[in-house]
């Protein structure tokens, strides 16, 4: 955990830079600060838009419709940009395994489990079982908005929403519009989509949007450790979704989705192998009074997942690999619920209040113990989890020059319905039964930000936050395996907490540049974390059979740890058609007691770089022409929580070129790992060495009207 030191030199920074500013307590006017506009969605803060201006994110906007950026086969590429967002593994969506697609910013996080919330108008988008994202379901030509924040108002969202919050809004379209991208390139990829919004009335709007990608892959495994059974890890997804809009009066307005996402995956040789079925539903009502200033929005979704997976054994020489746990089925759901009303006080306070309830289930059914006549063992394990919360957002301007945001929110988690069943298939003898005792928690997280105008340039803030984050149904009962390393579930597990402090600043010269700093320091209980207990080949009595060169470990609490460090975002307009984004993060991670396992005291969390960095140049050099540049460095990181495997640095430079043939029609270049860098993104404990993509590019032709 953060020492009382560190904590206190960051409330100190904090509160030092009113000290040091009499203008503070000063009624003179160097720009009065006001309330933003009203923002009224399913974002269940009053959040302005001026917190842009003083906290650490991104906010990727207005521009989404062909950008250049956006023009790539997953979001998040685009959302990589910002070095504070991590995936569990380094590997693109389009190859990487959906389980390793957890959504963690400032290194958050322990496992590949998501320690942040993502949102699609409001509506949770982290897998009911595991908390990961599907990210190649997401349609860009049908998102306005994406917005980026480590840590801000999302508290107010409870279990994941104190890691940070990924926003995602979709067009609200004031006309009818066509979209259509046809896309092809190295790997074999191929994609074509085509979004389209009609007003069927003056108050009605539909939105149709369907997405079909499909590429060869590439090999996940560095060359000299092939084998003749190692192929390219490839990949096929459809998603599908209908959005209708209905603005009954000026005070309502109802939204109605429906989603369909299918995927299959071959994870890099012929017998491991993954699949997803998705379908959502859900419904949006928000209505304001005749004030403006009030009103309550309720949101209400549905959503069911079915997902079946594959692991293998793969002899040393690899040129033959056997099944080694077969999950043929893992049905899971959720259904949720949110009710929030706002309103604004005599334009000087912004309240809001709320609750929610959000059910989940699932179960995995999976075929185990292959010695290699086939499988004898069959397990049913999963259970049911219930989260109730209420929440409320304030802000408040206290003067011309300050403003305090304030979050509260009190959660019940209940775990219910637990059970793990395991059959001899060769006699049909039951030969496991565990019923799992229910639990109950309660927990309160809270946010509390000062804002504080300098002068019309400088702005900042002190912070503290806390939270919490429950296990999830995966985490608790189903295990997994990543070529001869098993990880068991525990259903023991506790829920993680966290308190937060933070301080920044941000100056804007004029509009042609900025920079702000933000540094932090978050204390962290009972992180889960992937631990290996053995490295002995033969039989375990809590993983069954080791191969030779594999492991036995088990997801385990960790009691104390810590992530302190900083980020640096300077934006700098240089001429009219240039400009140019850097964005530093430093967040080195620590575990810091840990009674069970000693001898990780002191490592580092495993997948975790201590620093990123994103430099992203833009140019305009005529009308129709963008071009543009991305560079990324990450610092070396860690494979295990024994910090025993090291995952080599990585640089890698993407960049793009888009033409405008006309008003309607346009082409693009993208290239990928522009100088086909090796980059590491695993070590097995036998060694074997994942890679990334290697160089990669496409062309994109888009059609608008």
């Amino acid at each position: 955990m953060p020492s009382l030191e560190t904590s206190k030199t960051v409330v100190i920074f904090g509160i030092s830079l009113l000290a040091l500013f009499p203008e503070l307590y000063s009624q003179e006017e160097s720009g009065v600060l006001q309330l933003s506009p009203l923002v009224i969605d399913a974002d269940r803060l009053v959040q302005p838009q001026a917190d842009d201006d003083s906290n650490a994110g991104m906010t990727l906007s207005n521009n989404l419709l062909g950008s250049a950026q956006i023009g790539l086969l997953e979001l998040s590429n685009a959302i990589a940009q910002y070095p504070a967002y991590a995936a569990f593994r380094k590997t693109p969506a389009r190859a990487a395994h959906p389980t390793t697609q957890g959504v963690r910013l400032r290194n958050l996080g322990i496992n590949s489990t998501s320690r942040s919330i993502v949102t699609l108008d409001g509506v949770p988008q982290n897998d009911p079982f595991g908390g990961w994202i599907y990210w190649q379901k997401y349609h860009a030509s049908s998102l306005y908005d994406i917005q980026v924040k480590p840590s801000s108002g999302s508290e107010a969202w409870g279990n994941y929403g104190t890691g940070g919050h990924i926003s995602l809004k979709s067009i609200s379209p004031k006309e009818s519009r066509i979209h259509t991208k046809l896309t092809g390139g190295s790997e074999g990829t191929k994609s074509a989509s085509i979004s389209s919004d009609t007003k069927i009335s003056q108050n009605v709007s539909l939105n149709l949007s369907v997405l079909n990608a499909e590429t060869d892959g590439f090999y996940t495994l560095r060359s000299d450790q092939r084998g003749s059974i190692d192929q390219k890890a490839n990949s096929e997804a459809h998603a599908y979704q209908g959005l209708l809009r209905i603005e009954a009066n000026e005070s309502w307005l109802f939204t109605l989705r429906a989603a369909l996402f299918e995927e299959d995956r071959l994870n890099g040789t012929p017998l491991s192998f993954n699949g997803t079925e998705a379908t959502d539903f859900s419904i949006t009502a928000l209505h304001r009074f005749e004030d403006s200033n009030s009103g309550f929005n309720i949101v209400a979704y549905t959503q069911e997942r079915d997902f079946h997976n594959q692991f293998t054994s793969v002899t040393n020489d690899r040129n033959s690999e056997r099944p080694a746990l077969d999950q043929f089925a893992m049905p899971a759901g959720a259904e949720g619920a949110s009710f929030n009303f706002f309103t604004r006080i005599a334009e000087k306070h912004d309240f809001s209040i709320g609750g929610d309830i959000r059910l989940l289930e699932g179960d995995i059914n999976e075929r185990f113990r292959n010695l290699g006549n086939g499988f004898t063992r069959l397990r049913k394990a999963g259970g049911e989890q219930e989260i109730f919360g209420l929440f409320s957002t304030s802000q408040i301007l206290l003067s011309n020059k300050s403003r305090l945001a304030a979050t509260l929110r009190a959660d019940k988690v209940k775990n219910t319905d637990g059970q793990r069943q395991e059959w001899n298939t060769e006699s049909n003898a039951q030969i496991r039964n565990d019923r799992i005792r229910p639990t109950i928690e309660s927990f309160f997280s809270n946010n509390l930000t000062l804002y504080h105008d300098f002068s019309q340039n400088l702005r900042g803030m002190i912070r503290q936050s806390s939270g919490f984050r429950a296990p999830t149904l995966n985490e608790l009962y189903r295990p997994f395996r990543v070529k001869n390393d098993i990880i068991e579930a525990n259903q023991n597990l506790n829920t993680e907490k966290h308190l937060g402090f933070e301080a920044g600043l941000r100056f804007k010269a004029d509009d042609s540049w900025s920079i702000s700093t933000n540094v932090f320091t978050y204390s962290l209980d009972d992180m889960i974390a992937n631990v290996v207990l053995s490295s002995e080949p033969g039989f375990n009595p809590l993983c069954g059979f080791v191969p030779s060169g594999g492991s036995c470990g088990q997801r385990l609490n960790l009691s104390e740890s810590t992530v302190e460090g900083f980020e640096i975002i300077w934006e700098s307009q240089l001429t009219e058609t240039f400009n140019t984004r850097a964005r530093f993060l430093y967040a080195p991670s620590e575990i810091d007691s840990n009674d069970a396992i000693p001898e990780l005291n002191g490592n580092e969390f495993p997948h975790s770089s201590p620093f990123r960095a994103n430099i992203a140049l833009d140019w305009l050099p005529r009308d129709e022409m963008k071009i543009w540049s991305s560079i990324r460095y990450q610092e070396n990181e860690y494979e295990d929580t024994g910090n025993r495997r090291i995952l080599k640095d990585s640089f890698q430079i993407d960049g793009g070129i888009q033409y405008a043939l006309s008003d309607q029609h346009a082409l693009s270049l993208y290239i990928e790992n522009l100088f086909d860098e090796e980059i590491e993104t695993g070590i097995s404990s036998a060694g074997l060495v994942s890679i990334g993509a290697p160089r990669t590019f496409w062309f994109s032709w888009d059609f608008s009207r």
